[in-house]
């Protein structure tokens, strides 16, 4: 041990635990926390001019990873730097550890520098939160440990998302003498120090409904007429291809959000169908083809014209995602499932449809009128609309690399004009709050989150 025990202690931890990626702002490098990881070998240390910056940068990595990434950074106003990325990540269910150093509580409320108060500043955006005292030789070495361990566990559980752990520290910050913390360490914790192992081990649980209620939603499917399978945003690690054996078992078409990955890595699937916004615009396609079973997997969409297609049809909906969140905007979800919506389908592998649904053809056919619609409009020889200059970004993504699409209008583009290709594309978005801001950070960790270059499409308001 060497600046402050703690810090040291926290890092180390931490590490243990899987959570390497440490985003820091400049003004940081002195700090015990900062020191700890600089000088722990399993760290990596990424640094920003300030703490917004950094915050979305860790925000991006922890999408492209599915792992915390860990936010320090000093008291005060810096903490409130953090706040719009952590509205993201709490809302998009992503994984963050977030270290803020404070002063110890006898300074609070005295007028002392750069003291706020910290301990309830992200509210219910956080998973979990946790005031640490100021190191002290009346609390054991083994209360700091099982706090990491159980903070690094809330934000990787379902609901994932944030965690926040105010770590006070007394002066002086830098611990001189650490012989006689080292002699204590060694004597409790020598077992934790061999074993190379976090202190407490936490086992990541699955949300799996009863076989009762399985069979329901499998007798619904079965027998829809006019069934649909929607897709939205799905996290970088499913393994898409379980949804489309799905579709093919049920015979039902399947409409794939720009965010869901699905319209990338593979060769065109004949029950994908991706320019659903356009012609779900035409009145007289939603009067005649409504459908009476929707299936919706994942996250949220973006097309406006499919969640108006869903409210006016009235049809059994059900929702399969992995939250226990409310995930029903337009108040119309008849069945709700927490569960992740790969293991459903799987799940439900074996089930087989009675028959085609009969939406499987005009969906289809309408799908082929717009691409070659947008087809068309590619063949312009001067850029005339938005959805031509996104068509061009995307069919000229390189394989294998990432892809940001932000907020506002460049998504809702992407999502429209239906485009899709058998290269590999990681698909991005910051669709937790849908906001405009923190785009270039987000980018540049999901970058190095997936170590692949990245293409950003940006602009408009965002």
């Amino acid at each position: 041990m060497s600046h402050n025990c703690w810090s040291d202690l926290i890092v180390d931890e931490l590490v243990r635990n899987g959570v390497t990626t440490f985003c820091v702002s400049s003004g940081m490098r002195n700090t015990p926390l900062m020191l700890a990881a600089a000088e722990n070998p399993g760290t990596h240390i990424v640094t920003h001019y300030d703490e917004r910056g950094a915050a979305f940068y860790a925000v991006g990595h922890a999408k492209a990873t599915s792992d915390p990434a860990v936010l320090i950074c000093t008291s005060g106003t810096a903490a409130a730097n953090y706040l719009p990325a952590i509205v993201e990540a709490s809302y998009s269910c992503t994984p963050l550890v977030v270290l803020t150093a404070d002063r110890p509580v006898e300074l609070m409320d005295t007028g002392a520098n750069q003291t706020i108060n910290q301990t309830n500043i992200y509210a219910n955006l956080v998973r979990f939160k946790f005031d640490l005292p100021a190191q002290s030789q009346d609390i054991s070495p083994e209360f700091i440990l099982t706090t990491i361990d159980q903070a690094v566990y809330r934000s990787r559980r379902s609901p994932s998302g944030p965690v926040h752990i105010n770590c006070r520290f007394a002066e002086p910050l830098i611990v001189k003498d650490s012989v006689m913390i080292d002699d204590e360490l060694s004597h409790r914790l020598q077992d934790w120090k061999n074993a190379g192992n976090p202190f407490t081990i936490y086992s990541i649980p699955q949300a799996v409904p009863d076989r009762n209620s399985l069979e329901k939603i499998i007798r619904k499917l079965t027998v829809s007429e006019r069934g649909l399978i929607v897709v939205g945003e799905l996290p970088q690690t499913s393994e898409r291809d379980f949804i489309f054996d799905l579709a093919e078992n049920l015979r039902m078409p399947v409409a794939a959000c720009v965010s869901s990955g699905l319209r990338f890595g593979h060769d065109k699937q004949d029950r994908l169908t991706t320019h659903y916004d356009m012609f779900l615009r035409n009145s007289g396609f939603v009067e005649r083809y409504k459908p009476s079973m929707i299936l919706h997997l994942g996250g949220s969409v973006v097309s406006k014209h499919m969640m108006k297609y869903i409210q006016e049809s009235g049809a059994e909906y059900i929702v399969v995602n992995d939250t226990p969140f409310r995930q029903d905007p337009i108040h119309s979800v008849t069945t709700r499932l927490e569960m992740d919506p790969i293991e459903f389908c799987r799940a439900i592998s074996g089930m087989m449809s009675m028959k085609k649904s009969e939406l499987m053809a005009p969906f289809v056919s309408a799908d082929k009128l717009c691409y070659d619609i947008v087809c068309e409009l590619d063949d312009e020889t001067e850029f005339t609309n938005e959805l031509q200059i996104v068509n061009t970004v995307l069919e000229n993504l390189p394989d294998r690399c990432g892809l940001f699409l932000a907020n506002s209008m460049p998504i809702r583009d992407a999502d429209a004009c239906g485009f899709t290709s058998n290269k590999t594309v990681n698909v991005v978005v910051n669709r937790g709050a849908s906001g405009i801001d923190g785009n270039l950070a987000t980018v540049s960790g999901f970058a190095a989150g997936i170590d692949r270059p990245t293409v950003a499409l940006i602009g408009d308001l965002a």
